[in-house]
Order: C-alpha cells, then sequence, then structure tokens
C-alpha cells in the first residue's frame, strides 16, 4: 500500500515493539527483576500468585486507556498490586511503598535499543522538513513510569533525537485519545497533517492518530500480544523492521 509523504515535517513514535523491543519475553524479565528486588515480598507471596496478579493489573490498566483521564502511574499501579493482593488474603500491607520505589530500576534494567533504531532515527533527523530545517521527531509512549523511559533514553542516548516526549503516566491521558497527540505536536509545532506516527498497536497507534488526520505506518517487527487485531483490515503502510521506514518515507516524499 502506498502513502504520500509529501509535505512532512515530522515523525512520531510510539517506544515499545515499535523503536525498541519490550515483548512477552521482556515483560517477564522485568515482573521477575520487579518482584525479586522488592524487599518482604518473596516471603509474604509466591512469584506465580504475583505475576497472576501483575497481570490483572496490566489487563486493568490497559482497559482504562479508553477513560479520557487515565490514572495509571507507578503509585497507583503499585496500590493496585497491594490491594488485590490483600483481597486474595496475603498479608503485604504496605507493600505498595517497598514496590513503587523499586519499579523504575526493574523497569529500565529490561530496556534495549538496538543499532538499527539508532541509525532510523539519525538519519530521520538529518531530512530536511517542511520548514526547510531538519525533520522533527517525537515520541508518544503509554507507559506509566515517565522516570524510567526518560532515565532510559538518557542512558541509551537517543533522548536528543525528539523535539517532544510525551508519557501517559505523566499526563493522565493515553493512546488512543486525541489529546495525547495533539500534545506531542504542538511541542513539536507541528499540525497533524504534516506529521507521521509509526506505531505496534492498530487501535493506539493507527486509530489514535488518524483520528485528528495524521498519516500512520504500523510496524510488526516485534511480537505484540493482540496485534494485528482480528477482524481488522490493515488499511495503512505496514513494515516488518524499522529500517523499512527510512524508503517509505523517501519514496513517498517523491
Amino acid at each position: 500500500m502506498s502513502t504520500s509523504f509529501s509535505g512532512l515535517g515530522g515523525v512520531l513514535f510510539d517506544l515499545g515493539n515499535t523503536l525498541i523491543p519490550f515483548t512477552p519475553r521482556d515483560s517477564m524479565e522485568f515482573v521477575l527483576k520487579w518482584y525479586f528486588s522488592t524487599p518482604g515480598i518473596q516471603d509474604a507471596v509466591p512469584f506465580p500468585d504475583f505475576l497472576e496478579t501483575f497481570r490483572e493489573v496490566n489487563r486493568e490498566e490497559r482497559s482504562r486507556m479508553r477513560s479520557r483521564r487515565w490514572e495509571a502511574t507507578v503509585k497507583t499501579r503499585s496500590g493496585m498490586i497491594e490491594a488485590s493482593l490483600t483481597a486474595k488474603s496475603f498479608q503485604v500491607k504496605g507493600i505498595s511503598k517497598p514496590l513503587e520505589a523499586t519499579h523504575t530500576h526493574a523497569f529500565t534494567s529490561c530496556l534495549r535499543v538496538d543499532n538499527d533504531t539508532r541509525h532510523v532515527l539519525s538519519t530521520l533527523s538529518s531530512m530536511e522538513g517542511i520548514s526547510g530545517g531538519p525533520m522533527k521527531l517525537g515520541l508518544v509512549s503509554n507507559a506509566s513510569d515517565g522516570e524510567a523511559i526518560r532515565q532510559f533514553l538518557d542512558r541509551s542516548d537517543i533522548k536528543k533525537y525528539f523535539g517532544s516526549i510525551t508519557i501517559s503516566g505523566e499526563i493522565g491521558v493515553a493512546k488512543p485519545w486525541p489529546d495525547i497527540f495533539i500534545l506531542a505536536l504542538d511541542g513539536l509545532g507541528l499540525s497533524p497533517d504534516k506529521a507521521l506516527f509509526v506505531g505496534d498497536r492498530y487501535d493506539a497507534d493507527i486509530t489514535g492518530p488518524r483520528s485528528i488526520g495524521m498519516r500512520t505506518v504500523y510496524i510488526r517487527q516485534y511480537h505484540t500480544e493482540g496485534e494485528p487485531p482480528e477482524g481488522v483490515e490493515i488499511d495503512v503502510p505496514t513494515i516488518e523492521h524499522i529500517l523499512e521506514l527510512l524508503p517509505l518515507i523517501e519514496s513517498g516524499r517523491n
């Protein structure tokens, strides 16, 4: 499927399973590190029960994305886990505080960026945008831990590429709500019709930005649970690897 990318002033990206892998295996690594680095929880809750509770909370967080005000921060996540474990008769009163304290380190230790992504970001940032200056790049993530994301971007030396970084856990709004995309575009000084969004979740990363007039690309490089959604016709350009974005944009611009 071909799409014109003429008049393109910027590219905005999702993070997990778009620019970096965060597959079910990565998620399991995070939960393991979170569990074993949190004082007191191993004596109170067997790991299988903690994992089951985490998955329940994660599903609840995702179901709340449709709410205009999305409350999903490290504090609320930790509190939900304590409440759920307590309801299951585990003696974990006060465990939300230690969980909150260890979340960021456990999460960031599971994030990584490869050289292909670095190449794409570097190449795009050197392209000419509609203003005659460099192409503008932005990041829009539904992560609950904004501190972890920003630490990772700093540590991996890719923060320098983004003129706008918008994280749901910090602003209380999640994709696919239009508000989060509008805020990100405002940070870049772009109108929706001058921007492209690249992401791995059809509802959040394709339906959301399209609703305000952005062009979109659907990426299928990593395994994302529930993607592509059953019964949905994928009617936007699709790429199997982040490197495919560069020739797609170049051909569309020409």
